[in-house]
């Protein structure tokens, strides 16, 4: 997993040839897109939309398996559990079409991502979003592994 603020985007542009386009779309977000956005066909989309947060006690740990999940918030905030998630972790099955599995796991770490920040995570990390009270405008922008 990666938290860090949008501005300092480069860092993490080695860390998968994908990321130049992903980070760079969001660096140049118009904050009033909503929607699905292509950014290059399947590979790499956004879905940016105004959410409802569900609160702790009901945010589901969720994992991916073919793409990485680039979490941007663009207005409101928005809390995150994280875990490491084993690939023999409990949970539903694996949904290919949709590429999203639920796992049992617990929270290591709980963290507020703010506007301006963005949240990579990997298929090893479990994440939990929209376990906050604040309405929020967020991107999850989708990069194929």
């Amino acid at each position: 997993m990666i938290i860090d603020h949008i501005s300092n985007y480069r860092r993490y542009l080695a860390v998968h040839p994908g990321f130049d386009s992903a980070l760079g779309y969001l660096r140049e977000l118009d904050a009033a897109t909503r929607g699905t956005i292509e950014i290059a066909g399947t590979d790499i989309y956004a879905m940016i939309n105004d959410i409802k947060p569900v609160g702790a006690d009901q945010a589901k740990f969720e994992v991916h398996q073919q793409y990485i999940d680039i979490q941007y918030l663009i207005a409101g905030s928005d809390l995150i559990g994280w875990a490491t998630a084993e690939p023999e972790s409990p949970g539903t099955e694996y949904d290919r079409e949709n590429d999203y599995r639920l796992v049992d796991v617990t929270a290591e770490n709980w963290f507020t991502l703010r506007p301006g920040y963005f949240a990579i995570f990997f298929p090893e990390d479990a994440h939990a979003p929209l376990a906050g009270t604040e309405a929020m405008t967020k991107a999850v922008v989708k990069v194929k592994l």
